[in-house]
């Protein structure tokens, strides 16, 4: 009998494959941070059963990194921003999105820089063939404890 709804795919042969290596990355960041711990606890206790959970966990941790080595990928920088990802899909999107400094839009792919956003977008189409976004600016005064923000450039 077939089985009804979600379930039959978490029982299916795929999704049995895409819990499992969900669950072994999981169990890698889970060991990475254990280690972490024991090893900041060790530097107050020396003792042989901290040293002992070290090692054991360092093994496990070695252990879980080999076996998923292959879903590791290298981790791409944005390098105008502290912007990360392993994807170049996800790069090439956040490439899309010229950054800004100072109140000044800078194409990313050469040193073209201007104040009008509308231009920094027709030089990305028209010179390299990317269709550019623009995110929000940033507003003048925005307040660091709450969602507060204000474009007046007066005192209130």
């Amino acid at each position: 009998a077939e089985k009804s709804g979600k379930n039959a795919y978490f029982t299916s042969t795929l999704g049995k494959f895409f819990t499992e290596l969900g669950m072994n990355l999981v169990q890698e960041y889970v060991q990475k941070d254990l280690l972490h711990q024991q090893k900041r606890r060790a530097q107050k206790d020396k003792s042989a059963a901290v040293m002992h959970a070290i090692m054991s966990l360092q093994k496990n941790l070695d252990d879980s990194r080999e076996q998923n080595e292959m879903f590791h990928f290298e981790l791409r920088k944005c390098k105008f921003c502290s912007f990360r990802t392993e994807s170049r899909i996800v790069m090439q999107h956040h490439m899309e999105t010229p950054h800004m400094k100072n109140f000044i839009y800078r194409c990313n792919f050469c040193e073209y820089e201007t104040k009008i956003p509308q231009e920094v977008l027709f030089h990305m189409d028209s010179v390299h063939g990317v269709k550019g976004k623009l995110e929000r600016a940033p507003y003048f005064h925005q307040c660091p404890q709450c969602p507060f923000e204000d474009n007046g450039k007066g005192k209130r």
